[in-house]
């Protein structure tokens, strides 16, 4: 919806604890994990080299970052970004803003 766009897949799913994880932008909650992308402090922060919003999906979940409150409605530095569950299984259907 902003341009060109650049697609990377994977088939692994975020567990509630990358979710909180990923917010974490520059802190070294990985360092101690050496199995786990990102450890070197690297991994996602590297989309910013490409983007302005990053933003992804995993499981029932959207999120989109906007580090700096361009783009998305009342982002802000406590709170700079979205995750949407876009499909509630037990629902049938989508559920709406988290």
């Amino acid at each position: 919806w902003q341009g060109p766009a650049l697609l990377a897949w994977n088939d692994a799913t975020f567990s509630p604890s990358d979710f909180k994880n990923i917010a974490k932008i520059g802190q070294d909650s990985k360092v101690s994990k050496p199995s786990t992308a990102g450890r070197f402090g690297l991994g996602f922060n590297a989309v910013y080299h490409f983007t302005d919003l990053p933003s992804f999906v995993s499981g029932e979940h959207l999120v989109l970052f906007d580090p700096h409150f361009a783009f998305l409605p009342g982002a802000s530095a406590a709170k700079p970004g979205l995750k949407i569950k876009f499909h509630d299984a037990a629902k049938g259907g989508a559920s709406g803003l988290l």
